[in-house]
């Protein structure tokens, strides 16, 4: 509570104008000069943490791994390996060696033909990296929330 500007009076003030001077005022005093409105402040919704964000698709971390070892599972060269994939041999060279990813459909195509699994669905907030420390034990600072 704050004091009226004109009478003293400890209350809730209203913005009023009196003789051309803005003042605060018990409701009282203020009836001697004209009361402004005051402007309601709308405030931006609440960013919201993630609750209701749709899971997205991603291709595995392991991706470059998964295709080299089916490969070798089937003792195949790039070469022959492109042909059943459909796909040029630089692009399986660039896959196996991590440096090019495939779009997440061609990547379900791939998927569909060598029967793994290539791609991955990922609810925003809920991925983890976890790194231990030199001890090998596990402490909470050694959980860290990725951020997407």
């Amino acid at each position: 509570m704050a004091n009226c500007e004109l009478c003293g009076k400890e209350t809730s003030l209203v913005p009023a104008i009196v003789e051309g001077v803005q003042m605060s005022l018990c409701k009282n005093c203020a009836g001697h000069g004209r009361v402004i409105d005051i402007p309601v402040v709308k405030r931006a919704p609440e960013k919201r943490t993630g609750h209701d964000e749709q899971p997205v698709e991603q291709i595995r971390r392991d991706f470059s791994e998964v295709m080299r070892g089916e490969r070798r599972k089937r003792n195949m060269t790039q070469s022959e390996f492109a042909k059943l994939l459909n796909d040029r041999e630089s692009a399986v060279a660039h896959y196996e060696n991590g440096t090019q990813k495939p779009s997440i459909e061609l990547a379900k195509k791939l998927e569909k033909r060598l029967g793994v699994p290539l791609v991955e669905t990922i609810t925003p907030g809920s991925e983890f990296v976890v790194q231990k420390t030199h001890s090998g034990v596990m402490t909470l600072g050694d959980l860290i929330k990725k951020k997407m």
